[in-house]
């Protein structure tokens, strides 16, 4: 069985060094793209399962992603950093666009990431809510406060403080 796809997009890759440490564990194969423009690059040569991308305010680079993703079986998830955790929003599932739908909390998330790459295919929107299944990661070493990371306790993504 081919191993799930997951493309990482970013302005620095050292932001996902713990996420695709887990992301490698849990089974998935990581590519990178520190820019738009080779996300997309990326996404025309071959189909990932998940993709995941910061939240830029600014700029929205994530939601330009849409398009190209609408139609696919790919989901899209992005992430944005709020006081002492991070908050994960669904923007693309299974090719058909979901913005606006409510964020998920890092523990609901990680649940999304193992059960995607243990089934190889992006979880639905009403599987999300489905009980934890198998153990949380062990402990890991301490993040910066802007890299999204597994809580040792719970297997959930969050910015530590």
């Amino acid at each position: 069985m081919e191993r799930p796809k997951v493309l990482l997009v970013g302005e620095s890759l050292n932001q996902y060094s713990h996420l695709a440490g887990l992301l490698t564990k849990w089974g998935g194969e990581c590519r990178f793209a520190t820019s738009h423009e080779e996300a997309c690059t990326l996404l025309g040569q071959q189909t990932f399962e998940l993709v995941v991308s910061e939240m830029h305010p600014m700029h929205g680079s994530a939601l330009r992603l849409i398009p190209l993703l609408e139609g696919s079986p790919t989901s899209l998830f992005c992430f944005h950093a709020i006081e002492d955790g991070c908050l994960w929003m669904p923007v693309v599932e299974r090719g058909q666009s979901c913005w606006g739908a409510p964020a998920l909390r890092p523990s609901a998330f990680a649940r999304v990431l193992r059960r995607t790459l243990a089934e190889g295919r992006t979880v639905s929107v009403s599987e999300r809510r489905m009980p934890e299944s198998p153990a949380a990661p062990p402990p890991s070493p301490p993040q910066s406060s802007a890299t999204p990371r597994a809580d040792a306790t719970s297997g959930s993504l969050r910015n530590p403080t």
